[in-house]
């Protein structure tokens, strides 16, 4: 083999040159793309990119036309799609819900009027001097 081979015989075997000598390697199959499991870290940001695309395609037409006109309106090279991609990405996490089996409302919230089904998780702390009580 010359030390500066390079090319493919076949689909069986490819030579490539190296900064001390050629290599030689059988490529993967055409259709195996990435063979390796994906990291959580990859599984997170595509989960996170498909609930992005999920969200585009559930938009109405007139929905997207506003988020085309809005990224038009604002110059660069930017449509509509890469527009919601980005202020999907960059939007801040919803906060967690709490969980109704263990979840114990500060004292004196939500216990005023029974029945209510709202219960802020944040309670009022009216201004000093406030009698509102």
């Amino acid at each position: 083999m010359s030390m500066d081979a390079r090319g493919q015989f076949g689909d069986a075997l490819v030579f490539r040159g190296g900064r001390k000598a050629a290599h030689a390697y059988r490529p993967a199959a055409r259709t195996a793309i990435n063979q390796a499991t994906a990291t959580v870290g990859q599984a997170t940001v595509r989960g996170t990119y498909r609930a992005a695309i999920d969200a585009w395609r559930d938009l109405a037409a007139a929905e997207r036309a506003t988020w085309a006109a809005t990224a038009a309106a604002a110059g660069g090279n930017r449509n509509g799609w890469n527009l919601f991609l980005a202020a999907y990405f960059n939007a801040p996490p919803p906060p967690p819900f709490p969980d109704p089996d263990t979840y114990t409302p500060p004292a004196g919230i939500g216990t005023e009027w029974p029945g209510a089904t709202w219960v802020s998780d944040h309670p009022y702390t009216p201004p000093a001097g406030d009698t509102w009580t």
